[in-house]
């Protein structure tokens, strides 16, 4: 991993310096861009390490439907603009919410899309550790650090907070603003749990194929599994804490699950998730 990814500062002062060139550089129509979308805490980090071929294309850009120190949840219009001002080649980071004018101008942009999706139980814990302990200048660390006990912050992942300050609702309505991207016919939607645990030759081809469609790599499908398969390390992720599969199991008691499943039963199921 480049080191600039490693500290927060330099991350957002090569973010602000190339967010300056933007409006100066128009992007080639005809080139394309690679985005890693993600519903958060579910493996961004992961997906673009798919894409390490591509790391000098790597500008410290994400692009977030509610960015986390506001967690104010920014207009339609505005997304698209930065979506419309990304660079020829550039590979981007994101936590979007699906909607049909995002996905056209996606399509638009010659971007070639992934989202990757994790199991929301893990991605509870994997939110409570992170809010809790490694973002201190998030908008909700205040509240998970107030929390007495895991048991408490599940909950408030679970139950989100009411207000009008800020979006943080529940799990399942977090849950429903990202879920058409997993059926979207531009999308290549990927679990963490393959990537993560199996890195299968059926996964990182389909990867493969869709940067095909878009001339996004010279490799032919067989270097690019062998290498792939080198590429995908989740520990480098600087938020990483311990991953994995089914984590829940040994964290969640059975009034967390008894709330979970009241909130996000159905949602659960459309994500093809077992209870």
């Amino acid at each position: 991993m480049s080191e600039w990814k490693k500290n927060l500062i330099l991350k957002k002062g090569r973010r602000y310096s190339f967010s300056l060139l933007r409006p100066f550089l128009k992007k080639n129509k005809n080139q394309y861009s690679i985005m890693c979308n993600s519903f958060p805490k579910s493996g961004t980090h992961l997906l673009t390490q798919l894409f390490s071929y591509q790391e000098d294309r790597d500008y410290g850009n994400f692009i977030s439907s509610v960015p986390s120190f506001t967690m104010k949840e920014k207009s339609e219009n505005e997304l698209v603009n930065k979506i419309n001002h990304l660079f020829s080649k550039e590979l981007v980071s994101a936590h979007l919410h699906w909607s049909e004018k995002i996905s056209n101008a996606i399509i638009q942009n010659k971007i070639v899309h992934f989202f990757i999706y994790r199991d929301p139980r893990d991605v509870i814990l994997s939110e409570c550790n992170y809010l809790t302990n490694m973002n201190k200048w998030h908008r909700l660390h205040k509240y998970f650090k107030n929390c007495n006990s895991l048991d408490e912050q599940i909950k408030l992942s679970i139950n989100g907070i009411e207000t009008d300050e800020f979006y943080y609702p529940n799990i399942q309505e977090r849950m429903k603003r990202y879920t058409p991207w997993i059926n979207d016919n531009n999308t290549l939607s990927l679990r963490y749990e393959d990537l993560y645990l199996d890195s299968t030759d059926n996964v990182l081809s389909s990867v493969h194929e869709k940067l095909l469609e878009f001339n996004a790599i010279d490799w032919d499908q067989h270097k690019y599994l062998k290498l792939a398969k080198q590429f995908i390390n989740p520990t480098k992720s600087h938020t990483f804490h311990s991953g994995g599969k089914e984590k829940w199991k040994e964290s969640f008691s059975e009034e967390n699950l008894k709330m979970f499943y009241e909130t996000a039963s159905e949602e659960l199921a459309i994500w093809k998730y077992e209870l």
